[in-house]
């Protein structure tokens, strides 16, 4: 314990002066017992002084302060299974930049018609608005008196599902009300039967929520007293009686072969990453812990590979310490690993408790839920905070540059291909209008098609969704702009004429 000149504490004190108090002599008490070593690249989380602790309660309402799940599933919980439209075109009058559109009409919780829109781009991402009916009359009788974007709502909509011709003007005049520069007459429209035939509505629901991990996985590295460098620690096999009680805690040992659940890469048939590991569950994620000191030890190996392989490729890791060893992060050499979450065995009043400490990049924002003072936990509380904790690190993790950056930049390009592939689908569903229907109204030759298709793939196993060939979607999209440039022109010709 420190020694502290502090006056003793009054009975009548008021509990803020009280944690006033306590934070003045607890960062030096955190200090002598850190078991991580700070840097320039990596900080470590100052633990905060709280009056209680967190309930069972309170503990359960908790979600990682990182995951945003309304904003990525919007398409999927306000979309799908209703006659929405989706148009694909170009945002910006240069044709440099092509956006995906979807639009529903719906109705409010207070009972009111609304739509509910997302834009898919380039320059904004996802954008996301619900426009008021009432806001869309708005917009529509400016433009109408005004003569602007006249000939823009007055072009008829695909979908069957809206045969009045108002809803559709109004659903593009709610279009205009947040983005008044689009020219929709340069757009193509896909309607919600032809999304679904396609596969086409799989395709955005997988697009949109790329930014939710639907399954987590962990490195757990253990160092022991005098291990200072990472082919120490990576050496390491077996399990010590508070390393298995801790991954108990946490955690649920499985079987690896045969192992029909979210493996995290590890081996299932051949038993090549070791016979068992660790796993487990939280509101519906699947989460897989990759414990180095139960992988096979490979004799002649000093870096380890196999095991760094997969620890090493986790962007957090939980470092258990056995003993008085400090750990550096820096003595890991790793692209990925951000986040290390230090946690050691301490008995106090001969009692288990767990330490917890927290070192993060210097990139990535603050995360919760805080790490409460002192740093201790028995082993109820440890799960559900130690799960929390996790999860948050590796959200943050990823909307840090390092990954956020690299991500965004496959995304967009999967949003090109999106584009390409939307518009043969629009190719698709022209001809579909332009054939003469049967008379039990069954789909046409060309959606048949697609839908047979997409079948043999699932047959096949494949995941991804009928698209077209790369060759004939560009062409299509180049044969866009080049109609898009076309009309552009002739509309500049009639102004000079006029």
């Amino acid at each position: 314990m420190v020694a502290c000149e502090l006056k003793p504490f009054d009975d009548n004190m008021a509990i803020e002066l009280v944690i006033e108090r306590f934070q003045q002599i607890c960062p030096t008490i955190n200090k002598l017992t850190s078991f991580c070593i700070s840097s320039e690249t990596f900080k470590k989380e100052t633990p905060k002084i709280y009056s209680k602790r967190a309930t069972d309660e309170e503990y359960e309402k908790m979600m990682p302060n990182e995951l945003l799940l309304d904003t990525a599933t919007w398409f999927r919980l306000y979309f799908v299974g209703k006659p929405y439209v989706t148009m694909i075109g170009s945002l910006k009058k240069n044709n440099e930049s092509f956006g995906i559109i979807s639009i529903v009409q719906e109705t409010s919780k207070e009972g009111l018609l609304q739509y509910r829109i997302i834009i898919r781009s380039r320059k904004y991402g996802q954008a996301k608005y619900t426009v008021l009916e009432s806001k869309a009359k708005e917009t529509l009788s400016q433009s109408i008196s005004q003569g602007t974007n006249r000939r823009s709502l007055s072009l008829p909509l695909l979908s069957k599902n809206y045969d009045d011709n108002n809803t559709r003007h109004l659903m593009r005049a709610a279009i205009l009300s947040v983005c008044p520069t689009l020219d929709l007459r340069s757009f193509k429209e896909l309607s919600s039967e032809s999304t679904i035939t396609t596969g086409f509505e799989n395709d955005l629901i997988k697009y949109d929520e790329l930014q939710i991990p639907r399954h987590y996985k962990f490195g757990v590295l253990s160092i022991k007293s005098g291990q200072t460098t990472e082919e120490s620690w990576f050496s390491n096999t077996g399990l010590s009686k508070d390393l298995e009680d801790f991954l108990n805690i946490i955690g649920n040992k499985v079987e690896l072969k045969g192992y029909k659940g979210y493996a995290a890469g590890l081996d299932t048939k051949t038993g090549e990453s070791g016979e068992h590991t660790y796993i487990s569950k939280w509101k519906g994620y699947d989460i897989t812990f990759h414990v180095s000191a139960l992988m096979p030890l490979k004799v002649n190996d000093k870096q380890q590979v196999l095991r760094k392989s997969h620890i090493g490729n986790d962007i957090v890791c939980i470092i258990f310490v056995e003993g008085n060893q400090q750990f550096n992060p820096n003595a890991i050499q790793s692209q990925l690993l951000h986040v290390y979450i230090i946690i050691r065995p301490e008995a106090i009043n001969n009692k288990r408790l767990w330490r917890i400490e927290v070192i993060k990049h210097k990139s990535i924002s603050q995360f919760g839920p805080p790490i409460p003072m002192p740093p201790l936990f028995n082993d109820q509380d440890l799960k559900r905070f130690f799960t929390l904790k996790l999860i948050s690190a590796e959200n943050a993790a990823l909307k840090s540059d390092s990954f956020f950056i690299p991500n965004n930049k496959a995304r967009l390009s999967l949003l090109d291909q999106h584009v390409e592939n939307g518009l043969s689908f629009c190719s698709l569903e022209m001809h579909s209008l332009i054939e003469k229907p049967k008379a039990n109204h069954t789909k046409s030759h060309l959606l048949c098609k697609a839908t047979t298709a997409t079948k043999e793939r699932r047959e096949l196993n494949i995941t991804t969704s009928p698209s077209p060939s790369k060759s004939r979607s560009t062409t299509l999209l180049n044969d866009f702009k080049k109609g898009f440039l076309r009309k552009k022109n002739e509309d500049s010709k009639l102004k000079t004429i006029n």
